[in-house]
């Protein structure tokens, strides 16, 4: 029952939020779905993935007179780390009761506003929203209105060449932009008209922004959910970025743009606030190395991450690079170690969902976005039976593979386990084996030229630890491998 318990917690959990503060009049929180810049007063627009701009609160007019409805956030609000925060206000304006609430969770952030008639005569009500790019920035928007008649729920926002970060915009209204299919520009405007609101009637909206990682399908050096690693969501830069390209194998990328950064780092690396980073004029404290260092990486299809660490009041970053494990860079000292800072901030893990290679982009973009639909249908309820169901069959799963590998191990006689430390150079002496388990062990130490590591088997396998080294014992015992050294 333990091991239930624990693997829900697991997957309830894992879209966690983590607030790294107060930065340039906005509070930031990370999360491992996002970055999103909330600002204080929710009548700006709110920032995602350093990307796009969107109305976390709308612009609202009766009878074409524009209400002055906004929220301030209490700095307080976001003082201690949860898995979701909550802004709600109350307000009644030129005889409209109007409430509004912003969550933010792991994976997305609603927005939720209800205006209600008080008065005694009907009302035409308008809202609107804004959805633009950073600084002025074109990017694509796309809507499957063409594509499903039936799926009017949801807008995306992507990158102009339809691979990278994406904001899938998703109503509790049909969304009908003024465009159909594909358009290019740099605002879009978002309609929910009421043409007559009655006395004591209530109209409510909802839109929830989720963003994500879309990725035309095809052939990549490495795995394809690390392709959300190319992006630098919380720091902005300036400037002209780093063209160097590093060749060869992976490794000696990392050594050479180790090397060519660390020359022009400073020696003491501490820095007092996050900060922007200027490529034409670089600091060279880490917060700058690391991120130069990150731009060389992303150059050199070197997936990477940017870490930041305090230390009383001091920060220090550096960074992780991926070459078959994550490893941290303290580009600072030109060394592979972990600095001696607390970590707050880690680039986050976004989801990559891929869209078919075809001619036709915008059928290609629907077969790769259609997901999104069910979004604003799927309630936590669904959610959680959805965890639970899960949960429960990988138990049953786990623990069928293990009665089973048990009661053929017992009956072999194969409880004399070998005590010997199992990682180490193995041959394989046979492949004639029934169990489907046990041939993926054999699969993954010839894969392995016979080199085995239990915590990278465990890793690539989804397996516990024990489970594989009885299977490993399993096959020494009955002479289908044999250790070398």
């Amino acid at each position: 029952m333990r091991r239930v318990i624990a693997f829900i917690l697991l997957l309830s959990v894992c879209f966690s939020i983590k607030s790294v503060g107060l930065y340039n009049d906005y509070f930031t929180l990370v999360s491992d779905n996002y970055v999103a810049g909330i600002p204080q007063d929710l009548s700006q627009q709110a920032v995602i993935q350093n990307s796009y701009l969107i109305s976390l609160s709308p612009k609202i007019s009766v009878d074409d007179v524009p209400l002055n409805f906004s929220t301030s956030i209490p700095t307080a609000l976001f003082d201690n780390p949860s898995d979701k925060y909550v802004i709600e206000n109350k307000e009644v304006v030129s005889d409209m009761d109007i409430s509004g609430r912003i969550s933010a969770e792991g994976d997305q952030i609603v927005s939720d506003v209800s205006v209600r008639n008080t008065g005694s005569a009907a009302v035409k009500l308008d809202l609107e929203y804004r959805l633009n790019g950073q600084d002025g920035r074109t990017f694509s928007a796309f809507s499957p209105e063409n594509y499903n008649n039936k799926t009017g729920n949801y807008l995306v926002l992507l990158q102009l060449n339809y691979n990278g970060q994406a904001l899938a915009v998703i109503g509790s209204q049909e969304i009908r932009p003024s465009f159909v299919g594909i358009l290019k520009d740099t605002v879009y405007v978002l309609y929910f008209s009421v043409p007559e609101l009655g006395a004591g009637q209530t109209f409510s909206m909802q839109l929830k922004y989720r963003p994500f990682v879309l990725k035309e399908e095809g052939t990549l050096d490495y795995p394809i959910d690390l392709y959300c690693y190319m992006s630098e969501p919380l720091i902005k830069t300036a400037g002209t970025a780093p063209a160097i390209n590093a060749t060869g194998e992976i490794d000696e990328k990392i050594t050479s743009m180790m090397n060519a950064v660390s020359i022009l780092a400073k020696k003491t690396g501490e820095f007092s606030g996050i900060h922007d980073v200027n490529f034409d004029e670089p600091q060279f404290d880490s917060l700058d190395s690391s991120v130069y260092f990150k731009q060389l990486c992303i150059n050199s299809d070197v997936p990477c991450r940017l870490v930041i660490g305090k230390k009383d009041e001091m920060y220090y970053a550096w960074v992780k690079v991926y070459n078959g494990n994550w490893i941290d860079i303290d580009i600072q000292n030109n060394a592979r170690q972990t600095p001696f800072y607390d970590a707050f901030y880690l680039e986050p893990k976004t989801g990559v969902h891929t869209m078919p290679l075809s001619e036709d982009a915008g059928k290609m973009l629907f077969d790769g976005t259609s997901w999104i639909a069910s979004i604003g249908q799927t309630g936590f309820l669904i959610y959680f039976i959805i965890i639970i169901v899960i949960a429960s069959m990988v138990i049953f799963l786990f623990q069928f593979k293990k009665v089973i590998l048990g009661k053929l191990m017992a009956k072999k006689g194969v409880f004399n386990k070998v005590e010997a430390e199992v990682d180490g150079k193995y041959e394989v002496l046979s492949e004639e084996i029934d169990d489907p388990f046990l041939r993926e062990i054999i699969r993954r130490i010839k894969e392995k030229d016979g080199l085995v590591k239990m915590e990278q088997l465990v890793e690539t396998m989804h397996f516990s630890k024990e489970l594989i080294e009885d299977g490993i014992r399993y096959l020494l015992d009955q002479k289908f491998i044999k250790k070398v050294m």
